[in-house]
């Protein structure tokens, strides 16, 4: 059995997008998480946004790139993990 987890990341989740700020802060921070994807490992930066910009399914990715859908939720799981160290600034 396949288990997908919802793909909304933590960074995307914010109070609801009631004022200019929020909206500039919301743009800010896709932004840097587009950049930030750009310096991922490229099996890494395919799963990830193939997952979640693309909205491919985890045997999407597995069938493009070869692999086990298990080796597709490893490397969302490293992305996100890279991802979520460089946005705290580590």
């Amino acid at each position: 059995m396949i288990v997908e987890y919802p793909r909304q990341l933590e960074v995307f989740k914010v109070a609801p997008l009631t004022s200019v700020e929020n909206e500039v802060i919301y743009r800010e921070t896709v932004a840097n998480l587009q950049s930030l994807c750009r310096e991922l490992p490229e099996s890494y930066r395919h799963a990830f946004t193939g997952y979640y910009f693309d909205g491919k399914s985890y045997r999407e990715l597995a069938d493009e790139a070869g692999v086990t859908v298990k080796t597709v939720e490893s490397r969302l799981y490293r992305a996100r993990k890279i991802l979520r160290e460089k946005l705290k600034g580590g």
